[in-house]
């Protein structure tokens, strides 16, 4: 599997570098929010295995990988690895390089722009939550239709689920009487939302909240691996 994620970046090594590159530069900026930042972070393995596929897409690689002497399964197996490295590149750099850096250019911030908040376990959580979300999501449709099919797909289920998410919390927000808790957050409601995360990790402990996430990862995961590989098995090409 390391061999065929090793393929995959040399193939497309100068593309995912043009999009670090921009992700580095297009986050410093003095006006940002910690939530539009963390869902983007979040996507980056996303973009960067959407460029991969494009380009494998295009030029009928996926074929010949076909034709090799590895099981689908295999393939399979590949790229979640390749995407759960992508994540682990996009972290780091958002964390390790991007928020810091911004701090230090822009010391001085308009309000309701301050990054700091995602330094913090409840950002890194919900970046985690985010990236493998999104790319557990994605990765059964591309398996189970072919790259353009399956991204028109994805996006139409993803904006049901975004729009499903908001008509969940808007009553639930009524019921109980979250309006002034958005109205102290509105400006950068990311941070009301890690504080919101935070305050469940103190009531439920740090231990306890890192132990969910990581069950949660998991299953997700897991779930989406193995429908990927009944839909990979079965697919003609």
């Amino acid at each position: 599997m390391f061999k065929l994620c090793r393929k995959d970046l040399l193939a497309a090594h100068r593309p995912l570098l043009l999009i670090l590159v921009i992700f580095i530069l297009y986050f410093l900026q003095p006006v940002w929010s910690s939530l539009l930042i963390m869902a983007i972070g979040g996507g980056f393995g996303f973009i960067c295995l959407f460029v991969i596929f494009f380009l494998e897409d295009r030029n009928k690689t996926e074929i010949l990988y076909l034709s090799l002497p590895q099981k689908r399964s295999t393939i399979v197996g590949a790229r979640y690895l390749l995407s759960g490295l992508l994540s682990l590149i996009g972290g780091a750099t958002l964390f390790g390089l991007v928020v810091p850096l911004n701090g230090l250019i822009f010391p001085s911030r308009p309000l309701g722009s301050n990054l700091q908040p995602l330094l913090s376990v409840e950002g890194v959580a919900g970046f985690l939550v985010i990236s493998v979300f999104i790319s557990s999501l994605y990765l059964p449709f591309h398996h189970r239709f072919d790259f353009g099919r399956g991204v028109i797909l994805f996006m139409i289920v993803g904006v049901a689920l975004l729009a499903l998410v908001v008509g969940v919390l808007k009553p639930v927000g009524r019921v109980f009487d979250f309006a002034d808790f958005w109205n102290e957050n509105i400006k950068d409601p990311g941070a009301g939302i890690l504080e919101l995360i935070g305050a469940i990790r103190t009531s439920v402990g740090t231990t306890l909240f890192l132990l969910t996430i990581v069950v949660f990862m998991i299953i997700v995961t897991a779930v989406s691996l193995w429908l990927s590989r009944r839909f990979y098995d079965r697919r003609e090409f």
